[in-house]
C-alpha cells in the first residue's frame, strides 16, 4: 500500500493559493511468483489525482511532501501440530 501526501498550487489571478492533498493506493499482494504491480500503482494515484481535481479546481501538484510504502509480512495460517484423540473417544470405536 502506497500513502501519498502532496500540496496542490494555482493562480486565480494575482492570487496563489495552496492546498494539501492525501492519497491512498489499494493493497497488493506480492510475493515470489508474483510482482508488485506499478502500472496499477500509478493508475491509482493518477485517478485519485483526477478525482482530487475533478470539479476543474485547476489546482496542479506542487511537491510531493511524503510517500510511504507500506509492507506488511504474509504469514498465512496452517495446521502444524498434531494433538491426539482422547482415550475416552478411542475406546467408543464409533463411526
Amino acid at each position: 500500500m502506497i500513502h501519498t501526501s502532496a500540496n496542490f498550487i494555482r493562480h486565480v489571478g494575482d492570487n496563489v493559493q495552496h492546498i494539501h492533498g492525501h492519497f491512498m493506493s489499494h493493497l497488493q499482494h506480492v510475493a515470489s511468483g508474483q510482482d508488485y504491480d506499478i502500472d496499477q500503482l500509478h493508475s491509482e494515484l493518477d485517478l485519485a489525482v483526477e478525482n482530487f481535481n475533478a470539479r476543474g479546481s485547476g489546482f496542479n501538484i506542487d511537491v510531493i511532501t511524503d510517500f510511504t510504502v507500506v509492507l506488511t509480512l504474509f504469514r498465512p495460517l496452517s495446521g502444524s501440530s498434531y494433538i491426539p484423540t482422547p482415550p475416552s473417544l478411542v475406546k467408543k470405536k464409533s463411526k
